[in-house]
């Protein structure tokens, strides 16, 4: 009888802690899914940041941006189902390092912000050169800040 009872103790505590092993593996599981999902958010905001980069540097070659607000424009917002970016463009502007602005003509400084559902949110600044050439308006990136 006091087998009986010994192997009945012993299965118990198995159960127990195959059962505290398990809960053990689905919470590092869950975290870890989460950790993922904030890094997916994360990149996908650092893409829609640039693709609000890509967006101002294309309204600069065709000049629409000149069209609405000549020397700076201040929160062009594009909301969409994956997020939203807002822009602020300042032409023929330079930023120095200690933040100071300077005016400089074919220089532009353009910062994206893009911020997701989940509320991840990445800033970029970038500045750019602009050159004229037969084919057209072209921008190149100087410098990129992300924040």
């Amino acid at each position: 009888m006091k087998e009986r009872g010994s192997i009945s103790i012993i299965i118990l505590v198995m159960a127990t802690v195959l059962l505290l092993f398990g809960s053990l593996v689905s919470n590092v599981s869950r975290t870890e899914l989460a950790i993922a999902k904030e890094e997916e958010e994360g990149i996908a905001a650092r893409y829609l940041a640039e693709a609000g980069i890509v967006y101002a540097c294309r309204l600069l070659e065709v000049r629409q941006a000149e069209q609405m607000m000549p020397n700076r424009l201040n929160n062009l917002s594009l909301a969409g189902s994956a997020g939203n970016f807002s822009l602020e463009i300042k032409m023929n502007c330079k930023k120095l390092p200690d933040g100071r602005e300077v005016r400089e003509p074919n220089q532009h400084w353009i910062k994206s912000s893009a911020a997701m559902p989940s509320g991840a949110l990445r800033v970029l600044e970038v500045a750019v050169q602009e050159t004229q050439s037969e084919a057209g308006r072209t921008m190149s990136i100087l410098s990129q800040w992300e924040h």
